[in-house]
């Protein structure tokens, strides 16, 4: 059963790279939520009947684990950021206030000569860069415009959305981008999974009973929130290198472009090759998007499967309160959002996984300097190395060339 279940090991540099990376915290949290899901929870579903087969997405074991970790994942993902916008809330308005104060103190002064006003040095305040180095509003509102205008020209006709739902989607998007901006910038952590699915939820009422609809208008937002975080790290790189944030803006709309090409020649690649999905590509995450669209579309949750939804959910949204309210707890808690990835993700994955961070934790206890100097290299070229040839195998695949089978 526990075969089955995944529980073996797939030697893949790649997945010990990103466990490197990770971190210990995250990876103990994934192989918890992998004994969680896939050594208790799991089985026991199946004994009770309330599943069938163990690898099933539909009606299995898999689905149902499934439910469980989407409610870990929503749990923390919501109360941080219920707790992100109380603070933010409370912070603006504590410094309205103490503004207003100071001002109304100053009024109350009677002052000979006026202190005069710098236009200069409030634009420097605000935005440190060079003028000539700036990206100038015309540019970034544009952008803004024509990307909306596209997208809403694309989506429609591509996959039959109504023509006023990419405009709610894109304004659902523009709110949760500043969102998850705030919450990386403050966490290190962009709650893109929470995200979306609320966009899902909200996306169930403006398109009753529409399915791709709702997975289109999550992907949007997704999307949105993923590469306002990303660019919001480039350009804090930028700033802190001096880099001109107009030569960054340069740099990323050229690796966009290619990037689409890019894109969709690996999908097409790794999709003629194996399949997708496949036993080689599972795409565990596809069936959770496809579940949550299902479920605020009239859909079922699978047998039995409510009440642990419901304590997951509870549980992981303690996790946040927790640190919130003892940041030396912080670092000793786990992580709900990667408990409930491994609960989905099967086992020799995130085996993988910790075996990367935990050789990088003993690294960095036995040898800190050159693990601060060579740790990042070192995960980054055992990720890009299988990558590449992963694409060359893949290709081989295509052109018939024959491989080794260890069967």
């Amino acid at each position: 059963l526990l075969t089955e279940g995944g529980w073996t090991l797939t030697p893949s540099f790649s997945y010990v790279g990103q466990g490197a990376i990770m971190g210990l915290r995250v990876c103990i949290s994934m192989l918890a939520g992998a004994i969680f899901g896939w050594m208790i929870i799991g089985p026991l579903a199946h004994e009770l009947e309330w599943c069938d087969p163990v690898m099933g997405w539909e009606t299995g074991c898999s689905g149902w684990i499934m439910w469980v970790s989407l409610g870990c994942m929503l749990g923390e993902s919501i109360c941080s950021l219920l707790i992100l916008i109380c603070v933010t809330g409370y912070v603006k308005t504590k410094n309205w206030l103490e503004k207003r104060a100071r001002l109304q103190a100053q009024i109350s002064v009677q002052v000979d000569e006026p202190v005069p006003f710098d236009l200069d040095e409030f634009e420097e305040a605000l935005d440190p860069a060079p003028p000539a180095d700036r990206v100038p509003t015309w540019m970034w509102a544009g952008g803004i415009v024509v990307s909306c205008a596209l997208c809403w020209a694309i989506i429609v006709p591509l996959v039959g959305m109504k023509f006023y739902e990419p405009p709610v989607a894109l304004a659902f998007a523009a709110l949760t981008t500043i969102l998850a901006v705030r919450a990386l910038g403050v966490t290190d952590l962009n709650p893109v999974s929470g995200l979306s699915k609320l966009s899902q939820i909200v996306f169930g009422l403006v398109a009753p009973g529409d399915i791709v609809a709702n997975l289109v208008a999550g992907g949007v937002c997704e999307a949105a929130a993923q590469q306002a975080g990303d660019l919001m790290q480039d350009l804090k790189v930028g700033y802190l290198l001096n880099a001109s944030p107009r030569a960054q803006l340069y740099g990323q709309l050229v690796g966009t472009t290619f990037s689409i090409f890019v894109s969709v020649g690996a999908y097409a690649l790794y999709s003629a090759a194996y399949g997708v999905p496949s036993e080689q590509f599972p795409v565990p995450t596809a069936y959770v998007w496809l579940a949550m669209a299902e479920l605020v579309n009239g859909g079922q949750l699978a047998d039995n499967v409510l009440w642990f939804c419901i304590a997951s959910f509870v549980l992981s949204g303690l996790l946040p309160l927790i640190a919130f309210f003892r940041p030396n707890l912080k670092d000793w808690l786990p992580s709900a959002v990667s408990f409930g990835i491994g609960m989905y993700v099967t086992p020799n994955w995130t085996v993988a996984r910790f075996i990367g961070s935990a050789c990088q934790f003993l690294w960095f206890s036995y040898h800190r300097e050159s693990h601060d100097k060579y740790m990042l290299v070192v995960a980054s070229g055992a990720i890009l190395g299988e990558g590449l040839t992963s694409i060359l195998t893949a290709i081989f695949r295509i052109g018939g060339v024959p491989q080794h089978n260890p069967n």
